[in-house]
């Protein structure tokens, strides 16, 4: 993570994830097809991954993510 409330320098820390947690990303890169860049990208209606970062906007509210399991 490169800037937080805790965290103002940008020094950046590095965080665990669960199994879990990992195997929904796992997932997700795989269907998405990422190899690098950004986790959290838009999706079009017609299920396209797009190519930049999920706008700051789009988290506004969000308190949790809950993943689908993996297929």
């Amino acid at each position: 993570m490169r800037r937080s409330k805790a965290g103002q320098e940008g020094e950046g820390a590095i965080k665990c994830l669960a199994p879990d947690i990992m195997a929904h990303i796992e997932a997700w890169l795989s269907a998405a097809h990422l190899e690098s860049g950004p986790l959290f990208r838009p999706l079009t209606k017609g299920g396209q991954v797009g190519a930049t970062a999920l706008g700051e906007e789009r988290w506004r509210g969000c308190s949790a993510i809950s993943p689908r399991p993996p297929d």
